[in-house]
């Protein structure tokens, strides 16, 4: 696999449409207008290929604000896809956190995660690689609820109603990703995701939170950090 981690001001139109083409394989109403709308407040993209081409990406915005009068840094999620011939590798995973790494490597500020997901298998990775977040199963925390929220309003509006933000114009994935695998279907962090937001299937984005310091990365993302510096890595 190759990963390239690009500023949205260096992509190429070229880059956009073959963003698209993926993204309208298994997004529904998906179109450049569409690609361009999430990359306007976005300020990164991650692209993974294999030898087909493009096969996986994840855009995001990388800001500071204030909270509780402390500045802090936040990774804001967009648009995110692994197509399914790319699902056997961890590429795009490990590109993820290499790239949220390299992009805050000069900056002392704490540093979150604000993940919308309209499908569980986002939602159980990021419990997956770290060790708290919220929401999770049998875990409470007040300061991340309180600043999910915060990070919510203030990047979503109206849109957010205190669990999930529903899009005016939602980006629903296709039918053939919306099933849940026999295998995770009685998993907790599934169970939760399904309770929270019973709506997914129709786009509606169940919002969670995590601290990205490293004392709260779980031994599979510990893996995963040791296994992206072995990724074959080109910036944009």
């Amino acid at each position: 696999m190759k990963c390239v981690l690009s500023t949205v001001q260096d992509l190429q139109q070229t880059d956009i449409e073959e963003m698209t083409k993926l993204l309208h394989t298994h997004f529904e109403s998906c179109n450049k207008e569409r690609t361009k709308s999430d990359l306007a407040d976005k300020t990164h993209v991650i692209r993974i290929y294999d030898s087909n081409g493009l096969c996986g990406l994840s855009t995001f915005a990388y800001e500071h604000c204030s909270y509780h009068s402390q500045q802090i840094a936040v990774i804001y999620s967009g648009d995110t896809i692994v197509d399914p011939r790319a699902w056997r590798s961890t590429a795009l995973f490990e590109a993820w956190i290499r790239a949220v790494r390299d992009v805050h490597t000069n900056d002392s500020l704490p540093l979150y995660w604000l993940l919308i997901c309209s499908g569980p298998r986002t939602f159980r990775l990021m419990q997956q690689l770290w060790k708290t977040s919220v929401p999770r199963p049998g875990y409470t925390n007040a300061h991340l609820n309180h600043l999910r929220n915060h990070l919510a309003r203030h990047r979503y509006g109206s849109n957010f109603d205190g669990t999930v933000v529903r899009f005016q114009q939602p980006q629903a994935l296709k039918a053939h990703l919306q099933d849940i695998p026999k295998h995770i279907h009685a998993d907790a962090s599934v169970e939760l995701f399904c309770t929270l937001n019973p709506s997914f299937h129709h786009g509606d984005e169940l919002v969670c939170c995590c601290s990205l310091a490293p004392e709260n990365v779980s031994s599979v993302g510990q893996r995963l950090e040791k296994r992206s510096q072995k990724l074959v890595w080109s910036t944009a």
